[in-house]
């Protein structure tokens, strides 16, 4: 099956794997003093993408420890779209991130990878079988003493020049955790300031289906750097 188009990264947000899903926390924005509103990208890794998957929201530190949970949801079925879900929740007085942590089902063995793998945090590195026998090295190095006891056994009717030949490098057999494995198992997102009105419920928002032109990126903008009154400043042409 070919691959589909890598929406959210098109979009400019980096997706996080878990099981055959990618998710995206893309903003907590605020209604009142406890209420707000938390919205996740998300799009399936594999098809058919396996029903069940679940997301549950905690408040949290800047660092992501867990603090209560602020509601569960179930994932909608996505098929191969692209959705944009936001989630309505009331955090505790005085919180300043949300911490969403998704449980989504690995793929069937029948199922495709249709899109490319994005920070597994599961994942474990074994060396490569031309790595894991030990290895022999010929060189020929030049041996004094054995140079000089193969000479004096002749008896002085001969030279004997005596040579190391062989170098045993030991085999590599460790097994190396994989730096995406670092990452905290939620994704977490500080509570904007951004002011939003309020929903009812969970809403969904389709971004994407198969046959649809991809949404516009998003605009880039180039920010001027201010320069110092005394900053030296010449010109490109002539270097004065």
């Amino acid at each position: 099956m070919d691959y589909l188009p890598d929406v959210l990264d098109h979009l400019g947000k980096t997706p996080r794997e878990f099981g055959a899903l990618h998710a995206h926390f893309e903003s907590v924005t605020t209604v009142d003093g406890t209420r707000v509103v938390a919205r996740v990208l998300y799009q399936g890794a594999f098809s058919p993408l396996p029903p069940g998957a679940q997301i549950a929201f905690h408040a949290a530190s800047a660092g992501g420890a867990q603090g209560e949970q602020l509601g569960c949801f179930d994932v909608p079925a996505l098929a191969e779209s692209v959705m944009r879900v936001s989630y309505p929740l009331r955090v505790p007085v005085g919180s300043t991130h949300v911490v969403a942590f998704l449980n989504a089902p690995p793929p069937s063995a029948r199922a495709d990878r249709v899109r490319p793998a994005w920070k597994l945090h599961d994942t474990v590195e074994i060396p490569k079988l031309s790595e894991m026998a030990p290895v022999s090295e010929t060189r020929a190095d030049f041996n004094l003493a054995r140079t000089l006891l193969g000479t004096a056994m002749m008896g002085g009717v001969g030279f004997v020049v005596s040579f190391s030949s062989t170098t045993t490098l030991a085999a590599n057999n460790k097994t190396t955790v994989h730096k995406a494995r670092e990452l905290p198992p939620g994704l977490v997102q500080a509570i904007s300031p951004e002011v939003t009105s309020p929903i009812d419920g969970m809403v969904e928002d389709t971004l994407w289906r198969p046959g649809q032109p991809l949404p516009a990126p998003p605009e880039i903008t180039y920010k001027p750097i201010a320069q110092s009154a005394s900053a030296k400043r010449w010109c490109r042409s002539c270097g004065f």
